[in-house]
């Protein structure tokens, strides 16, 4: 077994539900809007950084990852024929190779109830003209895209504008609440609202951990939330 086959091996998935919460009370907090999909190793129930990226540093073990990937998705919408919406998390790195592309194309027929989840966070080797342009590829598709940590977007506004032209949603990261002051979190989402006019953008609020910071995001509108507070992750096929 080469290095690539043995992190593979020993990785496994989770799902976490983000919710539609209409109120801070319990029996209101509304149904699952979809399971983001979770990397975790075996060695420590951790997302194995360093291995995974090693993993797709190089062509070939970017194609396992998708391969690898593909199967266990594949697995879940044949085995579980509900309407269960899973979003995956992508590297912006990722996002512009072949590999993906060729991802993406067989996953083609499930792309109903797949969401493609990128983060903001783009390496200086990223063209941000090409990333742009996949972004759009994908968009055009008909695939359903969320950007991941978009906060540390505040304050840069030309990016946001290219970005929410082919994007259907922005998630805020934990430190949205927990760090930045109140003022700074009105402005970022009075920001965001304004990009709603041009694809009716949708916010989802991270790490809501306890009822204080689910009472913050709703205070602040955001209705769509994630965190332990709410719903734990599970085994993927844990149904």
């Amino acid at each position: 077994m080469n290095k690539e086959e043995k992190f593979l091996s020993t990785w496994y998935l989770v799902k976490q539900p983000i919710y539609y919460v209409k109120s801070t009370h319990e029996d209101e907090r509304g149904q699952v809007f979809f399971y983001e999909i979770l990397l975790r190793s075996k060695v420590n129930n951790r997302f194995p950084f360093e291995e995974f990226n090693s993993l797709i540093a190089t062509k070939h073990g970017n194609q396992l990852f998708f391969n690898w990937l593909k199967s266990n998705l594949t697995d879940f919408f044949n085995q579980f024929t509900n309407k269960t919406v899973l979003s995956i998390n992508i590297e912006p790195k990722q996002l512009v190779t072949g590999e993906f592309v060729t991802f993406l194309d067989e996953l083609d027929d499930f792309k109903e109830k797949l969401i493609i989840e990128v983060t903001e966070r783009l390496p200086n080797s990223i063209n941000t003209v090409n990333f742009v342009n996949q972004l759009k590829a994908i968009f055009d598709k008909g695939y359903y895209i969320l950007i991941d940590d978009v906060d540390i977007l505040n304050h840069r506004t030309k990016p946001w504008k290219y970005f929410a032209r082919y994007v259907n949603g922005f998630k805020l990261s934990p430190l949205a609440v927990k760090i930045c002051r109140k003022q700074e979190l009105v402005e970022l989402v009075e920001l965001i609202t304004e990009l709603q006019l041009l694809n009716n953008i949708r916010l989802i609020g991270e790490g809501a951990e306890n009822h204080q910071i689910m009472e913050t995001y709703i205070d602040l509108g955001i209705n769509y939330q994630q965190g332990w507070y709410l719903g734990k992750e599970e085994l993927l096929f844990n149904e």
